[in-house]
């Protein structure tokens, strides 16, 4: 993975079979096609006995192609505010054992932690760091599932109702925001340069000279930007542009709640104005 998030397709295969792998997961950063090469990668491998999987969970509003894969997996919690829900899907037959039953104590969790942060928000009731528990609550039975559960009635109705169009829409307006707004802001890089047609950003991922700082100076205005992948202890170096992205990554939230002031704000504390 270069500095960029661009992964060549003939790279892939190198390492996959230079490594004697029998299953590759295969991922598209942000919305982005960050794969080049992606579809002749997966025949490559395919004749090679390697099975592959596509997750989808970043790119699942974009529009471009997906993989011709063995599977396709995705998650729909990063898109909107549903309690669970994810997906698989074969290429070849049908997937066996599929779950019937939910998690009822995730929902009761979770649904009370929402409900809480509303009243919160927008009565000025409850306490902040009860519905923040409750989150965390919910965050550790899932955690902890060992079972496979089918997807809440909650999230199902949702996500059955969310308006694709204006979460599609939104994306691109408040990526574009930022885009334009943070050109020439020091020690600060955008990732990704333009937004093509075919993509509904997840993020507006950045790279910091100093990302802790940037992290801190946000948090004080009271915005999340988070470090979606952080590198944990046991991880082993890889490349310099890998050790490079996990030490100065940092993602802008750019998602469909937020509007044209929201984008400015961040702008302007980005800015240090």
């Amino acid at each position: 993975v270069g500095k960029d998030l661009m992964i060549s397709g003939q790279d892939l295969v190198s390492s996959v079979i230079g490594s004697k792998a029998e299953v590759v997961l295969i991922h598209r950063y942000f919305g982005f096609d960050t794969l080049s090469g992606a579809e002749s990668a997966v025949s490559i491998l395919r004749r090679n006995g390697i099975v592959t999987i596509e997750d989808c969970t970043q790119s699942l509003y974009s529009e471009f192609s997906r993989l011709d894969a063995d599977y396709t997996v995705g998650s729909i919690r990063k898109w909107c505010g549903v309690p669970d829900g994810g997906f698989a899907i074969c290429k070849n037959g049908e997937l066996e054992h599929k779950p019937s039953v939910f998690d009822e104590r995730l929902g009761e969790t979770k649904i009370k932690a929402s409900i809480g942060k509303y009243k919160y928000l927008f009565k000025n009731t409850g306490s902040k760091d009860n519905f923040l528990k409750l989150y965390q609550e919910a965050e550790d039975i899932l955690s902890e599932q060992g079972n496979i559960y089918s997807i809440l009635p909650t999230s199902l109705y949702v996500q059955k109702n969310l308006d694709i169009n204006r979460l599609c829409n939104a994306r691109r307006h408040n990526f574009n925001i930022i885009q334009a707004g943070i050109k020439g802001c020091e020690g600060i890089a955008p990732i990704f340069k333009s937004l093509g047609d075919d993509v509904v950003p997840l993020y507006f991922p950045i790279l910091c000279k100093d990302r802790k700082s940037v992290q801190k100076k946000l948090a004080q205005h009271d915005i999340y930007a988070p470090v979606v992948w952080p590198k944990y202890d046991h991880c082993p170096s890889i490349t310099e542009e890998a050790e490079f992205i996990y030490e100065h990554i940092l993602c802008i939230p750019i998602d469909q709640r937020y509007g044209d002031d929201d984008m400015q704000r961040i702008v302007t504390v980005l800015k240090g104005k």
